[in-house]
Order: C-alpha cells, then structure tokens, then sequence
C-alpha cells in the first residue's frame, strides 16, 4: 500500500487555534482525503480539557441563565467565566493569550459547531456535507472537488444537537416532514 500524497497544504486560524489542513491523494482511493490537524493544542492538553468540559457541565445550571436576560453574548461571558477558572485549576502557571485560547478551543468544541466550525471557516470549502456519524464528513473545495475529511460526529445525537443549534438561529428545525434542512447560518454560510 503506498503512502498518500500531499497534494495541498496550508494553515487556518480560528479563534486564534492554529489548524493545518493538508489534501491528500492515496491511489487506492477515488477522492482525495481533507485531513485538519490543531496545531498549538497537544493531544494531552485536549484530553484534559474533555475532563475540564466535563466539569464544567457539572457545575454550571444553564436553566438559571435565560437569553432574555443576559442575551447570547451575556450567556457566553458566564461560560467564559467560568471555563476559565477551570483551565487555571487544571494549568495554574499559564498565560493569558494561552488562557484565551483554550477557553476557545473550549467553547468551540462544547458550546458551538465543534469541528464543523474549522471547515466553516475554511474559505476553500463551498459545501459540507454531514450525512450519519457512521461517516466522514465530506467537504467540496474549490481547487481539488468533492473530498472525505479526518472529521467524524460522535454520534447521531450531536448531529441531531448541531442541526437543532443551526434551526434555531434560523427558525427551522428537522421533522419527519422536513426531513432535511436547507438554511444560512448567521455567518452567511449555506
């Protein structure tokens, strides 16, 4: 089996996470594959950060915040809050850019669209396609085409907490009627 081939490489910033994207050809594959690795987070500092998350989720009753009283900007800064006297518990001698950066990383992951937000903020990409979490999400970029991404869902139920996220800033939710939801995100995303 031969080893794929880069045929494109370049960088991302989202939220000041460090994302390196490479396209690769494998000659046993129709489709070349989209492969997003972050950069400035180690792999030990994510898995403590999932514990940190999960603290977090213990410890913070979102029924006592509504957005009618802090608005989402409000209820975000309560989240930031308190992720980051979480990220000085768990890393006590960091500094504030890094501190900013992981309550990103954090909230992306937790609070938003997780790794769908890096494709969404590759400006190459003009379709992304999440069909079950059994598969790779696939993406259409405008140089290579149609392409499998590294980038899987856990499960069907955040995908149904994604589609639900994405209905509600835009009025439309997933029924047995309307099974599929064509909608633009906030950020003009189709």
């Amino acid at each position: 089996m031969a080893k794929p081939e880069t045929i494109d490489q370049y960088k991302l910033n989202v939220n000041g996470i460090v994302i390196d994207v490479r396209i690769l050809r494998d000659k046993d594959e129709i489709v070349p594959s989209y492969n997003i690795s972050i950069l400035n987070i180690s792999l030990g500092t994510q898995i403590i950060l999932n514990k940190l998350r999960e603290e977090f989720i213990s410890l913070v009753n979102v029924g006592n915040i509504t957005v009618q009283e802090r608005g989402v900007e409000g209820i975000k800064a309560v989240f930031e809050d308190e992720i980051k006297v979480l990220i000085k518990k768990y890393f006590p001698n960091i500094d504030d850019r890094t501190i900013t950066l992981l309550i990103n990383y954090v909230i992306q992951q937790n609070i938003g669209l997780g790794n769908i937000e890096i494709l969404l903020r590759d400006p190459n990409l003009e379709e992304i396609v999440v069909n079950n979490s059994e598969e790779p999400i696939s993406v259409y970029h405008k140089k290579h085409g149609w392409m499998i991404t590294n980038v899987k869902l856990p499960s069907e139920d955040r995908i149904r907490h994604y589609s639900t996220i994405i209905g509600r800033d835009v009025g439309k939710e997933i029924t047995l009627l309307h099974p599929l939801m064509d909608a633009h995100l906030k950020s003009g995303d189709r």
